[in-house]
């Protein structure tokens, strides 16, 4: 039931991945890493897998990331809300956990032009911590 909830969440707040250009990008607390990302994760004794997480960023400036599990047996799932600070990201999981994730810029044609984000870091779980390592798609 919980994950089909965030299965629901997911899909409502998908959004197309941000375009950024220059060569000294910042960031706002302002919705600027908001999109979806793919993710391979592991998990301390398990088998690393591949998973879909989504960030949304609010007026207030709090970012939600949201990880619907996309199988029944995926461990990595649940919300996660906090902000972004400089190219951190982090705050509290829906596991009470800490996540910390720090952002990256990727120029993945060549051409001078941020065209993709990653979020590398930690997401806390019930009783382990996943390790992300995502890209914007």
């Amino acid at each position: 039931m919980k994950k089909n909830i965030l299965l629901a969440l997911f899909i409502t707040f998908a959004a197309a991945a941000l375009v950024h250009a220059g060569s000294d990008p910042t960031l706002n607390n302002d919705g600027e890493i908001d999109g979806d990302y793919t993710c391979n994760v592991t998990i301390a004794g398990g088998t690393p897998f591949t998973a879909t997480i989504a960030v949304d960023g609010h007026a207030n400036g709090e970012e939600e990331l949201i990880v619907a599990a996309e199988a029944s047996t995926q461990q990595l799932w649940g919300t996660g809300n906090g902000s972004l600070s400089g190219t951190t990201f982090s705050g509290t999981t829906s596991f009470a956990k800490p996540f910390n994730l720090t952002v990256g810029f990727v120029d993945s044609k060549g051409t001078g032009t941020y065209d993709q984000l990653t979020l590398n870091g930690t997401f806390g779980l019930a009783s382990q911590v996943a390790t992300l390592s995502c890209t914007s798609i």
